[in-house]
């Protein structure tokens, strides 16, 4: 991930759409402009996904980006679940950032 230069006036803002459940969203997700694209993992809430689930989408995602070079970052959402869990389904769902929204330390 580039770290904008703090000293630029001008910086580009940077778009994450969040809660998706599907590959196809995904794939219209990047192609609208979005730098990251977010996955939700955090029990009990309606857009919760499963790991099983998880890498099913990001895998069609990937699969279905091709070739192309750069891209949106795949985001995870967790909340106080433990580390060692929320390092597996990254791994296991191609996710480059962990979002840590509980009382994590």
């Amino acid at each position: 991930m580039t770290v904008p230069d703090p000293s630029s006036a001008r910086q580009k803002p940077r778009v994450k759409i969040d809660g998706l459940r599907d590959s196809a969203n995904a794939l219209v997700a990047e192609d609208a402009g979005a730098d990251y694209l977010g996955f939700v993992f955090v029990k009990g809430v309606r857009r919760q996904l499963q790991p099983d689930e998880g890498q099913w989408i990001t895998e069609g995602y990937l699969d279905g980006r091709g070739e192309v070079p750069d891209g949106p970052q795949l985001v995870g959402l967790f909340r106080n679940q433990p580390i060692d869990w929320v390092r597996r389904v990254a791994e296991r769902c191609h996710l480059h950032i962990a979002h840590l929204c509980g009382e994590e330390d």
